[in-house]
Order: structure tokens, then C-alpha cells, then sequence
């Protein structure tokens, strides 16, 4: 389960830096043409997601963090199938990392509890 943390921080990770270097490409560009800049909602709702998502990967024994990127992963799952429909890859990829982050998180969050309910109903002879 740590090797899946570490693959999530470091997708994570390396996406804010792919994103804010997009950002700072495509706002001159768009400038070039006399376009006006990204609006704020484009540019720090993803960035906002991905430190919700490394912070409950950072912090693991913070329930309330891991609850919080868990409905952050929910939303990326809207999002991402609505990004399907332009982008097959993003799409895809947005899923993909959802799935991965909700695997990571039941076992975090989830399966040592319904692992200790088991244990307390168990019949003991």
C-alpha cells in the first residue's frame, strides 16, 4: 500500500508542475493574440485539487484530510467523464487516477475498520 501512496504523491506532484508550466505557456500565448488571461477558476481549482489529494497522501492519520480528497476524487470523476467527451486521454486518466486514490483510500481509511467490526462480532467459543 506505500508503493501506491508514493505513485499517487508523485503523479500528483509531477501533474502541479506539468499544469502551473501549462498555465504560464498558455497565458502568453493567449496574451500574444490579444486574448484575455485564464480566469482564476481554471487555474487554481485543478492546482486546489491536487493539494487536497497530496495532503491526504502526506497525511494519512488525518481522517478529515482523507475524507476531504475522497470527495475531491468523487468530484474528479465528474469531471473527468466530462472531459471525456473532448479528451479521450484526459479522460482516462483522470478516471484512472480517481480509482487509484479511492483503492488507496478504503484500504487507509476503511479496511482496518471493517477488519476490526469483523473481529469484535466474531463468536468467540
Amino acid at each position: 500500500m506505500n508503493a501506491l501512496r508514493w505513485i499517487l504523491a508523485s503523479a500528483a506532484t509531477l501533474v502541479m508542475i506539468w499544469f502551473i508550466a501549462l498555465l504560464v505557456q498558455a497565458d502568453s500565448f493567449r496574451r500574444s493574440f490579444g486574448a484575455s488571461k485564464n480566469g482564476p477558476l481554471v487555474a487554481l481549482l485543478p492546482m486546489t485539487a491536487m493539494l487536497v489529494f497530496l495532503a491526504g497522501l502526506i497525511f494519512p492519520g488525518q481522517r478529515v484530510l482523507l475524507h476531504i480528497a475522497a470527495a475531491t476524487a468523487l468530484a474528479l470523476v465528474g469531471c473527468a467523464v466530462w472531459v471525456l467527451r473532448e479528451s479521450t486521454f484526459l479522460g482516462i486518466t483522470g478516471l484512472l487516477y480517481s480509482a487509484l486514490y479511492l483503492v488507496w483510500y478504503w484500504q487507509v481509511a476503511w479496511a482496518r475498520t471493517a477488519t476490526s467490526i469483523a473481529d469484535l462480532t466474531r463468536w468467540r467459543y
